[in-house]
């Protein structure tokens, strides 16, 4: 009988949703262009591609800013692609810090960068995050309402390297594998 709150409490959060709900705009990583994947595992010398996608609200977006950082010297950045319907406006490399514009509004998900990088597996598995803009202090985009007023992001701000990312989960740790975890103890 001890142990039917905690089953109660169990199914309630794995009935949760696994990605955010599109309160604000979405900015997340992947690894195509598609938005299917948010891990990659590569052999070690092997490149890999991770595509910057907005998702916009319903009234679309024309800007948006982020960072892009890498905590390890296991990834190399070999490559750096825009996407040719979008301007830099502050900064020079998704690293430091960029503020991107289109010349129009957007209102489908659009890629901004695809970078292709290089792991040489230092480590068992890594992750690259999407952070605020240093220059201004936020993650988000400029909608395309009267006046470009910000909206701040949610998404998929981690992206696995040998790992899971923002969109996979560990399922033996967050779903029936929690609960059969319950019945063994």
């Amino acid at each position: 009988m001890r142990k039917m709150p905690l089953i109660m409490a169990a199914c309630l959060i794995l009935s949760l949703p696994v990605a955010p709900e599109k309160a604000n705009s979405f900015i997340a990583l992947w690894a195509d262009s598609t938005q299917t994947e948010c891990s990659v595992y590569p052999a070690v010398g092997v490149p890999f591609d991770v595509w910057i996608i907005v998702d916009p609200l319903e009234e679309g977006f024309v800007c948006a800013e982020f960072m892009l950082t890498k905590p390890s010297p296991s990834i190399l950045k070999i490559a750096v692609s825009i996407n040719p319907f979008f301007t830099l406006v502050q900064g020079d490399d998704p690293s430091t810090g960029v503020f991107v514009c289109a010349a129009e509004c957007r209102t489908e998900a659009e890629w901004i960068y695809k970078i292709t990088f290089l792991w040489i597996g230092q480590i068992a598995y890594d992750y690259l995050f999407l952070e605020s803009n240093p220059s201004s202090g936020l993650l988000g985009t400029n909608s395309c309402a009267e006046g470009h007023p910000s909206v701040p992001s949610s998404g998929g701000l981690w992206f696995g390297i040998n790992t899971y990312g923002w969109c996979k989960a560990d399922t033996e740790e967050s779903t029936w594998g929690a609960i059969k975890n319950i019945f063994a103890n």
